[in-house]
């Protein structure tokens, strides 16, 4: 079942995105692309991140430069 919710999805939502450690969310990047099966993070669900972002402990921001995720504008 949660393949199909991950392959019938437009929008990945995250609320409470400080308490989202960098390497959850290159997992949840690469979960995506492997259940959607397209080679692009989050298998090409557009990402909307809610939260506190200056709650976001220096070591989180490197979530936004993992090599994977570089290519997302």
């Amino acid at each position: 079942k949660a393949s199909r919710n991950w392959a019938h999805c437009r929008v990945l939502i995250i609320d409470e995105v400080s308490m989202l450690g960098s390497l959850l969310f290159t997992k949840l990047a690469r979960i995506g692309a492997a259940l959607r099966g397209v080679p692009t993070a989050f298998g090409g669900l557009q990402p909307v991140l809610f939260g506190d972002f200056y709650q976001l402990p220096r070591r989180a921001l490197v979530a936004f430069s993992v090599p994977s995720l570089c290519h997302l504008s």
